[in-house]
C-alpha cells in the first residue's frame, strides 16, 4: 500500500462493525464495514470475497449491494477519488 493509501486509511477507518444491507446482507447479518469517508462507507463482503463502497444515508445501513471483488488497497483508490 502506497504511503497515501496507508495516511488516508488511517484518517477514515474504524473498529469493523456489522452494517445492515437489505437486497443479500440479511443471511450473514450484514458485511463488515470497516471506513467510512463523506457519506460513503467501505466494507468487506464476505460473499464475493472483496471490499465494496457504498453510499449511505444512515449510519449502520450500506445504501447499494457492490460485488467487488477488491483489496483494500484498490478499495481505497477508488475511495479516494470520490
Amino acid at each position: 500500500m502506497s504511503s497515501e493509501n496507508f495516511q488516508f486509511w488511517n484518517e477514515i477507518k474504524f473498529t469493523p462493525i456489522k452494517w445492515a444491507e437489505q437486497e443479500f446482507g440479511d443471511e450473514g447479518g450484514g458485511f463488515w464495514a470497516v471506513a467510512k469517508y463523506k457519506n460513503f462507507v467501505l466494507y468487506y463482503n464476505d460473499i464475493e470475497e472483496g471490499f465494496n463502497i457504498s453510499e449511505f444515508e444512515n449510519e449502520g445501513k450500506i445504501k447499494e449491494y457492490s460485488a467487488e471483488q477488491d483489496e483494500l488497497q484498490f478499495a481505497l483508490i477508488k475511495l479516494r477519488k470520490i
